[in-house]
């Protein structure tokens, strides 16, 4: 008999090489089966290309990215130009220290704001907003358009109380990572560090 997991055996072939317990090897029908919880960490400057690879892995089969994608007349440009956003945004949250990611970010990563976060510098705001208006027109319509029914149903609900709260901003799971319950140990980190600060 192997190592004792939460009351469970576990044998040699379920272990990594160093020695914890292989989350893919779990099976996901025993309630009783409990894993540890994941590594959670921040963010460093080297893991953002995993990060954003994972978070644009995430989205590829949702529905509001084909949404997107339908009115996309120059994919291959407007992928082009995600990048450099995103990399100015997570740097930002890098800096501020407000993404923490699971697996070095190959996993899940969530973004957040704090109350009296201050917002980026107006330099990489102003940066971001004229790559925004590269976007091919029909794209720009339909990201402008959610964007602003999804600040009117915060404000709606919240009105100038969001200020108080801490704001989650973007949480993904790679696809390969979905069902490990990455996504509810991230928001439950946000949770208990807006419990503490």
């Amino acid at each position: 008999m192997g190592p004792v997991v939460s009351g469970v055996a576990v044998t040699k072939s379920l272990l990594e090489s160093n020695g914890t317990v292989s989350r893919a090897a779990a099976p996901r029908s025993d309630k009783s089966w409990k894993l540890p919880p994941p590594d959670i960490k921040p963010l460093r400057w080297y893991e953002m290309v995993t990060v954003i690879s994972t978070v644009r892995r995430a989205f590829l089969q949702d529905s509001l990215t084909s949404y997107f994608r339908q009115a996309d007349a120059w994919p291959a440009w407007n992928r082009l130009l995600r990048f450099p956003i995103n990399l100015l945004r997570f740097s930002y949250g890098i800096y501020q220290g407000r993404i923490v990611t699971i697996d070095r970010g190959a996993g899940a990563m969530i973004q957040y704001s704090a109350p009296g976060d201050v917002g980026m510098p107006w330099i990489v705001s102003l940066i971001i907003r004229l790559l925004g208006l590269l976007r091919t027109k029909g794209l720009a319509k339909r990201q402008d358009e959610v964007g602003e029914k999804i600040r009117e149903m915060v404000q709606g609900a919240f009105g100038d109380r969001v200020k108080e709260m801490y704001e989650i901003q973007g949480l993904s799971a790679a696809p390969e990572a979905q069902g490990r319950g990455y996504g509810t140990a991230l928001v439950e980190h946000v949770l208990k560090k807006g419990e503490y600060e």
